[in-house]
């Protein structure tokens, strides 16, 4: 069993780089410059889906925990668009 958990990570994996280099083909720019662009806001899912999972084992409503989530995201979407403003 562990074998196949290992092969389904190795191919999990292989389909997300398959996926981002035909994004960065598709929008015509360098593979290592659409993922640091990207890096940020993947991360950002991350933790809000890391969070939401640590209050869905509290709540234990899914329900609730989603809207929690998406409130969470829209909240820090707002504030990286508050950030990116004041730099530019």
């Amino acid at each position: 069993m562990l074998c196949y958990r290992n092969d389904l990570h190795r191919r999990i994996l292989r389909w997300c780089g398959f996926y981002t280099c035909m994004a960065s083909a598709g929008a015509q720019c360098d593979h290592m410059n659409h993922v640091s662009t990207q890096l940020p806001y993947a991360i950002l899912v991350a933790g809000v889906s890391f969070v939401g999972y640590i209050i869905a084992g509290f709540i234990q409503n899914a329900v609730v925990v989603l809207v929690l989530s998406l409130i969470i995201l829209i909240a820090a979407l707002y504030v990286v668009n508050l950030v990116t403003k004041k730099k530019a």
